[in-house]
């Protein structure tokens, strides 16, 4: 089954926005496509996200596993790319759309040139022809969207590499001075 990740969300927006910025600190995001689900767990209602996976390359990834909900999202980053690419890192591919439409999940895309998230709802959001490859294929710009900020998961993340940060956290918990607990006082 799928290790669960995040404190659990009321919606899936909010937890794929938590799970967008967590795909900031994946080594190698800039260059590397990662991906993976938001989830709702049946014992609590919650939406979670899974563990990320890439295949190394820019242009693909996939999740495998198994979920112990229903999947709700799909959720990866779009590396940079260079001038001469193909297609605009923000733009949803025709794989990304050809995935959530027969998932019938939304997808939600991180796009490392410019810094935005956007989500795609299959049969809601506008879809044009990608104009190349096999044809009838569909792109789609996508929209940004609102969801709660993931303060505390993103304070979590910084605190992995950063003592200071380490230290206000447990300084929150039990009360004392940050800067003690950072010296050791």
């Amino acid at each position: 089954m799928a290790e669960r990740f995040g404190k659990g969300y009321d919606n899936a927006d909010d937890a794929a926005a938590a799970a967008l910025m967590a795909l900031n600190f994946q080594p190698r995001v800039a260059d590397q496509e990662y991906m993976g689900l938001i989830y709702q767990d049946p014992s609590d209602g919650k939406f979670y996200r899974t563990n990320f996976q890439t295949q190394g390359q820019r242009g693909a990834s996939e999740w495998r596993g198994s979920l112990e909900g229903k999947a709700a999202g799909l959720v990866h980053n779009h590396p940079m790319h260079s001038e001469r690419s193909a297609y605009k890192s923000t733009d949803f591919s025709p794989a990304d759309v050809g995935t959530a439409q027969s998932m019938k999940v939304p997808s939600f895309i991180r796009s490392s040139d410019v810094n935005t998230e956007r989500r795609y709802v299959p049969g809601e959001t506008p879809t044009y022809a990608s104009g190349r490859g096999v044809r009838g294929e569909q792109r789609a710009h996508g929209e940004e969207f609102l969801a709660q900020f993931p303060i505390e998961e993103m304070l979590q993340q910084i605190a992995r590499t950063s003592p200071m940060m380490r230290a206000y956290l447990a300084s929150k918990k039990t009360g004392t001075n940050p800067l003690s607990a950072a010296l050791g006082k």
